[in-house]
């Protein structure tokens, strides 16, 4: 296959992450864990400055940068701000390639452009006290000496998404869901292009019974999913986030997860009804396809006793490369 033109910016002075996902000509991750025989290579030459070409590999590790390559075909490449903060040039020319088994492939390049900053790095000194707006002689202001955490300490995996450059995700906003009722919120797509893969996450599920709930994506057309039909949960507190995906384990389920992890979707659609129409439980039937408009979010609570909430959700699409 062609390798993929993209550019990209990279701001100066700040950590920087990009993602890209190998897959081949049939849509399936190429495996890419095996370090004994395979390599992934990113080199910038930079058309300006004094910088000389930067090469990142998966064979050469360093605290400054990251380049990973996964068995489901994610390779991510992290470069952290102290580095960043270095680069001089403006643009930057870029090859992504794979040494597999002595084979060379060229997967992306383009153009990379530095985003300076536009101002000095400002100097600021944290407290821990709230200073009044009628200070005395007695207010204090102690600095903070325990590290802030780093943003990725703070999210799972369902709420920073490693995603491929042809993924959008759209955000559904939190829900309340009433016991013995129902719940829907929506997001709307634009994008005309065909789609080759869907998942779904729910983030931060808040329930008493989590069995009682019934989960269902309506897409703008085609068939309604059932994602989850009365499924039991591993959690114990709440604020349980997981992702319907087919790069899930094939043995991960909703009721085997773990807390920001993948699964797959069970079939429950014979034993489960919804206004008698008739279910899916994959999306499948929407690959090829261009489907734009509204797509609505159903949560169902079928018995008494519980309500909840969910703090909310993520529609993403990847689109056929055009």
């Amino acid at each position: 296959m062609p390798a993929v033109n993209y550019n990209f910016i990279l701001e100066q002075g700040s950590d920087f992450e990009i993602n890209f996902q190998y897959s081949d000509q049939n849509g399936n991750p190429v495996d890419l864990s095996d370090a004994s025989s395979t390599c992934v290579i990113l080199q910038m030459i930079p058309n300006s400055g004094t910088d000389a070409t930067t090469s990142f590999s998966t064979a050469v590790q360093d605290n400054k940068y990251s380049l990973t390559a996964s068995d489901k075909g994610l390779i991510k490449l992290t470069i952290n701000n102290s580095l960043t903060n270095l680069y001089t040039f403006d643009t930057a020319l870029y090859d992504l390639d794979i040494l597999q088994s002595n084979k060379l492939t060229r997967l992306a390049y383009g153009t990379v452009t530095i985003q300076k900053r536009q101002t000095n790095v400002p100097n600021c000194t944290l407290t821990s006290s709230v200073v009044s707006t009628s200070p005395t002689a007695n207010d204090t202001q102690t600095p903070i000496t325990t590290p802030l955490p780093d943003a990725q300490d703070l999210c799972l995996k369902t709420d920073c998404l490693d995603i491929d450059i042809y993924s959008s995700v759209y955000s559904g906003s939190g829900l309340i869901i009433p016991d013995l009722s129902s719940a829907s919120g929506s997001v709307t797509t634009q994008d005309t292009r065909l789609i080759e893969n869907v998942e779904l996450v729910i983030n931060n599920l808040n329930h008493l019974s989590p069995q009682d709930l019934q989960l269902l994506l309506a897409p703008p057309s085609g068939n309604k999913i059932l994602l989850s039909a009365n499924d039991k949960m591993p959690y114990n507190s709440g604020n349980f986030s997981f992702m319907f995906s087919n790069k899930a384990l094939p043995t991960s389920y909703l009721y085997n997860t773990t807390n920001g992890g993948l699964c797959n979707i069970y079939n429950k659609t014979s034993s489960i009804k919804y206004s008698n129409e008739t279910l899916s439980y994959g999306f499948d039937h929407l690959f090829n396809h261009s489907v734009t408009g509204v797509w609505n979010l159903i949560i169902r609570d079928t018995d008494p006793t519980a309500s909840g909430t969910i703090g909310g959700w993520k529609l993403v699409l990847t689109y056929k490369p055009t």
